[in-house]
């Protein structure tokens, strides 16, 4: 087992090792964070300072431009002059000749300076074009590049031109070789517009080199630099200077007004440097602080466990119950106060041992069942509240016990006659059963029926429903007879009347046949011949009266019987008619006897659900009952144990 004593020091040393590591740690992120964040505003505020520097040339040349394009389109009185005069256009360019040079000469690092005209109406060479070799020697003027010579397309050559038009802006340039006078240049062209016609662009090459020299001139820490970027982020131009140390490097950028970017970079082995030495000195600090905090500790650290050695001994002898001590310990503070307190807790002791001594003997009596004890001794402290305990315990139990033995003897007696009952209640809840079970099988037998009775109404309903269709359909046809045999008594009228008209025509030729036998006779020999046909057609004329006569009777026994027949088929579709309505009202009558056994068939139903709970809870009832009935036995049980039980204590009367 650790001493005291080491794991006060282990304490003191986690606690020293843990505030150190915190202030330490803190003090170094501190710092980290400050010389981070200052050098980070550091190289903002270089590359901030030297962007302005650039941007204030780039300005000014811009401005330069400007000027020269406003007073180009002041001096363009006559744009559609301009577009078909080439004297007007020779006499312009003379008049801005001396103003784009005086322009170009004002303006910093300025190599060239152009004004060329739209070459869709004008020469391919007009406009005026001058340059120098140095930013120290005079402009000269020469002539302008010729249009013709290159597509519109080709941005290598002609590009200053279009993409100003094009764009409808002004236009940085990016920067690019003058292979005549070998030197890297940067355009700045703005497209000339006067009254909605491109008239042409105004343009400088300004001489890149006095960039690169603000670039080189631009350091930061030991090895750090600036370099140019386009707006795609490829390097324009760094210096040669670059990648002399290893390692990693942190940027800062700033765009400029030609769509360049400035970019200052540095090492962060240098950034951070400051940083470095100033963790070195934190940390060295931290180790000299943990250092003497530790000695310190080890020396208060034995003046406190000493005397806390000689407790610890005292309290092992009164732990073996051994009393007789003596605590030699005399110090002012807190370890002193607790000798003294150990000093007092002895005497203490002593005093508390004939306390439970006693108690021990009164508790032993009531483990016996004599609840009559009596406490003599003047209990102090803590242990006053063991006394008034004790009492109280007496005092309950000698009143509680009296009261149980007064209900056992009431719940032996009441158990007894809730057993009866029990008993009783669980012989007519059998009873219910038998006859609910009874009662369930008479009505299951009905709803068996009654299910049949809608089966064979719903089969008769069917069967009625079939026949009435059928008899309808009949009497449908039975009209459709009576009106046919009326068609055929009419048509028996036509025929009588053709008869009659065949008849008719019968006798008229028996009387023209008879009139020609006269003629005949008349004629002597000549009229034999059509004697012979007279008396033919005489003859066929009384074979048509006879057959029209024997028609005629036919016909009018045939009227006669179709009128019978249609006598019969009308008192036949009457009958069929009233059939049918006899028939529907007995499916009605029908359909409602099904409705009604449907009805009581759910009612049966419903009456089989609520007999199944009375069932259920008749059921229930007759286990409750057992269950309380022998609930009550075991209760009766319990209760002469109770009784026995509480006789064994001696109570206070």
């Amino acid at each position: 087992m650790k001493s005291i004593k080491v794991k006060i020091g282990t304490l003191v040393l986690v606690c020293v090792l843990l505030v150190a590591a915190m202030i330490g740690l803190n003090s170094i992120q501190s710092a980290k964070k400050v010389v981070s964040h200052y050098s980070v505003q550091l190289m903002e505020q270089q590359c901030f300072g030297k962007a302005e520097t650039i941007n204030a040339l780039l300005s000014r040349i811009e401005q330069s431009v400007i000027t020269l394009s406003d007073y180009a389109v002041i001096m363009l009185e006559d744009v559609e002059k301009f577009q078909s005069d080439k004297e007007y256009v020779r006499q312009y360019s003379d008049r801005m000749s001396e103003v784009a040079i005086n322009a170009a000469n004002n303006t910093e690092g300025a190599m060239s300076v152009y004004i060329r005209y739209n070459p869709a109406f004008t020469e391919p060479t007009s406009g005026l074009f001058a340059s120098r070799n140095s930013t120290d020697s005079e402009f000269t003027e020469l002539v302008p590049t010729d249009f013709s010579m290159y597509d519109a397309e080709d941005a290598a050559h002609v590009g200053w031109y279009y993409i100003p038009v094009q764009a409808g802006k002004p236009v940085w340039m990016s920067p690019y070789l003058n292979e005549n006078l070998n030197v890297m240049m940067i355009s700045y062209v703005i497209p000339l517009t006067v009254d909605g016609v491109s008239i042409g662009v105004v343009g400088m090459d300004i001489d890149f080199s006095i960039l690169q020299q603000m670039i080189d001139d631009t350091n930061i820490y030991d090895s750090g630099y600036a370099f140019l970027t386009d707006e795609n982020g490829e390097i324009i131009y760094r210096p040669e200077k670059t990648a002399a140390v290893r390692g990693k490097w942190n940027d800062t950028g700033i765009g400029l007004v030609n769509g360049m970017k400035l970019v200052l970079t540095a090492p962060v082995k240098e950034i951070n440097a400051e940083a470095n030495r100033l963790t070195m000195q934190i940390g060295l600090l931290s180790i000299i602080g943990i250092v003497f905090a530790v000695v310190v500790s080890t020396f208060v650290i034995r003046g406190i466990t000493k005397p806390i050695q000689e407790l610890n001994e005292a309290a092992g002898k009164i732990a073996d119950g051994e009393l007789e001590v003596t605590v030699n310990s005399s110090s002012r503070d807190e370890v002193g106060t607790l000798a003294e307190s150990f000093r007092k807790v002895v005497n203490r002791l002593q005093t508390y041992i004939a306390y439970i001594e006693e108690a021990s003997a009164v508790l032993h009596r009531l483990s016996d069942g004599n609840l009559v004890i009596e406490l003599k001794m003047d209990y102090a402290g803590e242990f006053s509240h063991i006394k008034e305990a004790l009492l109280t315990i007496s005092d309950t139990l000698n009143r509680d016990m009296v009261q149980i033995k007064a209900a056992s003897e009431q719940i032996a007696g009441g158990s007894g006659q809730v057993a009866e009952g029990a008993q009783t209640l669980n012989i007519g809840a059998l009873e219910q059963t038998t006859a609910i079970n009874e009662l369930n099988e008479q009505i299951h037998a009905l709803s068996k029926k009654i299910k049949t009775n809608v089966e064979g109404a719903k089969s008769v309903r069917k069967l009625t429903s079939k026949a009435g269709v059928e008899l309808q359909s009949n009497g449908e046809q039975m009209g459709e007879m009576v009106k046919a045999m009326k068609l055929i008594a009419s048509s028996g009228q036509e025929i009588i009347r053709v008869t009659e008209l065949i008849d008719g025509i019968a006798k008229q030729t028996n009387i023209l046949a008879l009139n020609a036998s006269i003629e005949a006779a008349r004629a002597g020999e000549a009229g034999k011949g059509f004697a012979v046909v007279a008396e033919e057609v005489k003859e066929l004329a009384q074979q048509s009266a006879d057959a029209v006569k024997n028609i005629s009777q036919l016909l009018a026994r045939t009227i006669e019987a179709i009128a019978d027949g249609e006598e019969i088929a009308n008192a036949t579709e009457q009958s069929v008619l009233s059939t049918v309505e006899k028939t529907k009202e007995v499916v009605d009558i029908v359909g409602q006897i099904t409705a009604d056994s449907e009805e009581q068939a759910v009612s049966v139903e419903k009456i089989l659900e609520n007999m199944d709970k009375i069932e259920t809870v008749v059921q229930q009832t007759s286990a409750t009952s057992q269950e309380e009935a022998a609930s009550a036995e075991e209760l009766s049980g319990q209760a002469q144990l109770m009784m026995r039980l509480v006789e064994k204590f001696k109570l206070r009367e």
